[in-house]
């Protein structure tokens, strides 16, 4: 490893050990043929990062399987020694080298079902050491990362925009398609105010049509500009993500079931998320919980309004 940096061989040291406990993971679960498709860091390193495991660090591993087959997934992890992690999410940990953290999705929040269908059909094969998996093709993968940065998080990390600069300088993306998309899931605020910053900040070479193709839609100017004004912060808010999902998601049915999950998300979630014992406790919880998030939601905005007044 000459030539690199200490930390660029702290990376590669860890990468190489995730890609080592990912392979058996993959095994345990390609043995019990269940479809995996890679996400994030993990898919890139492999697809787009030539395995070059200094290049890029990586947190926690997040992996796709389809709904009906979560349950198979979770019993093949938990044969594995993982235990499920207390998160709103089901995250998966494993203490041995090093801990170990999977994240098992079975939806994103950009894609309504058929769009992540049509996805999953698009995505590629790789192979990790003979244990093959999915990752999203090129434009699907763009989309995914630069609306899971500007939508789920709010916030725009160097190692997502660093991800979004290597697929369009190393594929022929196709940007027509891509803001076609944006469009039809209502996400042109969001993927358009990060891709501006990733130009800004890049200067990856992007099409000034496809930009301009991502403006708000006529009575969206007020909520791009209140968008615009969370993500100069150049900080993670807890909760802003779901509040502007709540202003971005497409229908009003489906913004109703994003609040209605985020505010009354489920006995199991809760437990889970907050280690609570399945009786009184979940459930005094779960009555106080929306409460807590008109608190918290109060405390977002005056931080909002208090950046904007500064």
């Amino acid at each position: 490893m000459g030539g690199l940096s200490s930390d660029q061989v702290q990376t590669a040291a860890v990468n190489l050990l995730r890609m080592g406990e990912l392979q058996r993971v993959l095994a345990g679960l390609n043995a019990t043929h269940i479809p995996v498709t890679l996400l994030k860091g993990v898919g890139l390193l492999i697809s787009d990062y030539q395995r070059d495991y200094h290049n890029r660090p990586m947190g926690d591993t997040d992996l796709l399987v389809a709904p009906e087959r979560e349950a198979d997934a979770r019993h093949v992890l938990e044969e594995l020694g993982y235990e499920l992690f207390p998160s709103r999410e089901v995250v998966y940990r494993r203490l041995a080298a090093q801990e170990y953290l999977i994240d098992l999705h079975t939806n994103l929040d950009h894609l309504d079902r058929n769009g992540l269908s049509l996805a999953c059909e698009r995505s590629l094969t790789v192979d990790l050491s003979g244990q093959p998996a999915r990752v999203f093709a090129p434009d699907d993968n763009f989309l995914y990362i630069a609306s899971h940065m500007g939508l789920h998080h709010a916030y725009v990390t160097p190692h997502g925009l660093s991800d979004l600069d290597r697929l369009a300088r190393r594929h022929d993306l196709d940007y027509v398609r891509i803001a076609r998309r944006a469009r039809r899931h209502r996400l042109e605020v969001p993927v358009g105010e990060v891709l501006r910053i990733l130009v800004r900040r890049f200067g990856t070479p992007m099409p000034d049509e496809f930009i301009k193709a991502l403006r708000p839609r006529a009575g969206g100017r007020l909520a791009a500009k209140a968008y615009r004004k969370v993500l100069s912060q150049d900080r993670a808010v807890h909760g802003w993500g779901v509040l502007l999902e709540l202003l971005f998601r497409g229908s009003l049915l489906d913004r109703w079931r994003l609040m209605r999950s985020y505010v009354w998300p489920g006995r199991e979630v809760i437990i889970r998320r907050y280690q609570l014992s399945p009786d009184i406790s979940a459930w005094c919880y779960h009555t106080l919980r929306p409460l807590r998030l008109m608190r918290r939601t109060r405390r977002i905005l005056s931080e909002l309004l208090h950046g904007s007044a500064g």
